[in-house]
């Protein structure tokens, strides 16, 4: 099984300058650990800290597994790899500034009477992403992932007015519905999303029935946001990750001049 990880900088407390491991707490379900939870161990550093601390999992299953909300992208700057993430309706949510590598998005499949009461249709959303202006940078990255599950929904729908979502170099099964895309309650303001698919295969990557706004972008604009280096790297804070973490988590290609 492929080691999963999620890096993060919230880009708002006082910036890591210490670049080596300060605290290492372990989280084991089993209890030979400091902690059973991963959220015990994520409380148990203190607001305002600024020094390394990392969190070794043992070994076990630890996926994102709901209906709606799976997965909180809140604030700040994200890499999840090889990460398991299942839901039905906006499960991967937020305002983030996120690239997902290599991760497995599993649409699970509700019954047409429980998606009727919940939501008044038959589709869920893999994606509610909460972009609100041009000048916001935030943005969901889905770089070489894989969409399959039992149920049926739209790549997303937009959270907020300038909602950004790419799906670049992903396998696409049946599951995504033909329209792709929502744009919820800005109908009317498409032209201001920036919902885009390349290089995506699969029964569901098919174009035909998409909506006719989904956005095309240069081969540069494509670049940039697919590069952690320069989309969610650019002030340098992967690059103060220890050694440690960088050789078990990381290409080396990330942090190329």
């Amino acid at each position: 099984m492929a080691r999963s990880s999620v890096v993060s900088s919230d880009g708002l407390g006082p910036k890591i300058f210490n670049e080596d491991l300060v605290k290492e707490v372990v989280v084991s379900h089993e209890g030979a650990g400091d902690f059973r939870t991963i959220q015990a161990a994520i409380d148990s550093i203190p607001s305002g800290n600024n020094n390394w601390t990392k969190i070794y999992l043992r070994d076990g299953t630890y996926n994102f597994i709901s209906v709606q909300d799976t997965l909180a992208d809140g604030f700040g700057r994200h890499y999840f790899q090889n990460c398991y993430i299942e839901g039905a309706i906006d499960f991967i949510w937020g305002y983030g500034q996120s690239i997902y590598q290599n991760c497995m998005i599993y649409v699970r499949g509700v019954t047409s009477k429980q998606m009727l009461e919940i939501e008044g249709m038959l589709a869920g959303f893999i994606t509610a992403q909460g972009r609100g202006s041009e000048q916001d940078t935030s943005g969901f990255v889905f770089n070489d992932c894989v969409i399959e599950g039992d149920g049926k929904a739209f790549l997303g729908r937009a959270y907020r007015g300038y909602s950004r979502v790419v799906f670049y170099g992903t396998n696409m099964s049946d599951v995504v519905v033909p329209q792709g895309w929502n744009a919820w309650y800005y109908e009317g303001h498409e032209d201001k999303f920036t919902f885009v698919e390349v290089d995506c295969t699969g029964e569901g990557a098919n174009k035909q029935g998409r909506v006719a706004w989904e956005k095309k972008l240069s081969a540069n604009d494509v670049g940039f946001l697919i590069e952690p280096k320069s989309f969610i790297n650019g002030d340098g804070w992967m690059a103060t990750l220890p050694s440690s973490l960088v050789s078990l988590y990381l290409p080396s290609s990330f942090f190329r001049i």
